[in-house]
């Protein structure tokens, strides 16, 4: 399924752009890691093909072109932090600095347009400015995982105060005092709960993300 270039465009998810799916180097980390525990160089040689694929889209600032499940010009912040997690796992396993620095640089980008709340904005724009005005509280709980990931990596301790900082945002919008079972411990998609990604919904994979973040914290 994967194309000369090591994108992915065929067999994507009938809810995406097909033309967009920078973000599936997430996913090419999970061959990377198969690559391992199978030994086999060819699933590795796949997972580093869309990396590099991958780095093709970066811009200087850091910002992914066709990085989104639907607006590639305002990318989500769930689908970039994706792509940052992606580099890093393929880059670790490949010894390939060069993909873990491009997952730094927007990292970093990210540590500045966070604010002192710990809000980082759902949707960024081309310079890397918000794009939104609602928190993708998926995506900052990824992004916090990806922070803690490169102070481990680097130390600079920059990565880890964001981290915290951006768990803290999240520990006050998780819900631990609802009477009813099915919210009480879980995360919401977004915040306000009403914004567009995940739109009134607890999502199980915002939950995970934010059992993650807590636990690299702990561990860091």
């Amino acid at each position: 399924m994967q194309e000369p270039d090591g994108n992915w465009i065929r067999g994507v998810s009938q809810f995406a752009n097909p033309v967009s799916t920078v973000y599936s180097v997430k996913a090419a980390w999970g061959l990377a890691e198969m690559a391992v525990a199978l030994n086999s160089p060819n699933f590795q040689a796949a997972a580093v093909r869309n990396a590099e694929f991958t780095l093709t889209k970066q811009e200087s600032n850091g910002w992914f072109r066709d990085c989104c499940l639907d607006d590639s010009e305002y990318p989500l912040l769930h689908t970039i932090a994706y792509t940052m997690q992606g580099l890093i796992g393929i880059g670790t396993i490949a010894n390939r600095t060069d993909l873990i620095e491009a997952a730094q640089r927007t990292a970093k980008a990210l540590t500045v347009l966070m604010n002192d709340e710990g809000f980082i904005p759902g949707r960024i724009n081309r310079d890397f400015t918000g794009a939104a005005n609602w928190c993708c509280l998926t995506g900052t709980a990824q992004t916090s995982i990806v922070w803690s990931h490169l102070h481990r990596i680097t130390g600079e301790p920059a990565f880890s105060r964001a981290a915290e900082l951006a768990n803290r945002y999240l520990m006050s919008r998780h819900d631990i005092s609802s009477p009813d079972p099915c919210i009480r411990g879980a995360l919401a998609g977004s915040w306000p709960v009403w914004a567009p990604y995940g739109k009134f919904r607890i999502l199980n994979w915002a939950t995970k993300f934010l059992a993650d973040a807590l636990l690299l914290q702990i561990k860091s």
